[in-house]
């Protein structure tokens, strides 16, 4: 078995996040999760920012590893980086480079530009078919 290599950590801030509360959760966790043993199968039926999947996967040794999340705006943002995140990164510099160049009464008045602009979008986005422009606007828009 092949030791995981991860490094990534969650990209959203979400309500209901774990990430604060991993330390506490450690002392509950069944012993295999605590570094102590080897994983044959993961399940992560509840992804939303990730915070519980990436800690397991950088202090596990895990086979196989599935994970479900049952908000597309979610799924939609971890779909994007998984097959071009150079794009979402992209779209995320735009925005940072438009929101840094303006004035903190106007930073504000840009965020509900995005946020709206985003409400609009999120309604004509196809979350059966994956297309890599719209799902990378969408996702660099939500983070």
């Amino acid at each position: 078995m092949k030791e995981n290599n991860i490094q990534a950590r969650p990209f959203l801030k979400w309500a209901g996040g774990k990430g604060q509360l991993l330390e506490q959760f450690q002392f509950r966790f069944p012993q295999e999760l605590n570094g102590k043993g080897i994983i044959k199968q993961y399940y992560e039926p509840f992804l939303g920012s990730g915070a519980v999947f990436f800690w397991v996967m950088r202090n596990c040794k895990i086979k196989k590893a599935y994970i479900n999340e049952f908000n597309s705006e979610i799924y939609l943002c971890y779909v994007a980086i998984q097959k071009n995140v150079e794009m979402v990164i992209d779209y995320l510099e735009i925005l940072e480079k438009k929101y840094h160049g303006l004035g903190s009464v106007n930073q504000e008045s840009f965020y509900y530009r995005i946020r709206n602009k985003y409400n609009q979008t999120r309604r004509r986005v196809n979350y059966k078919k994956y297309s890599m422009k719209e799902y990378s606007e969408c996702a660099a828009m939500i983070i």
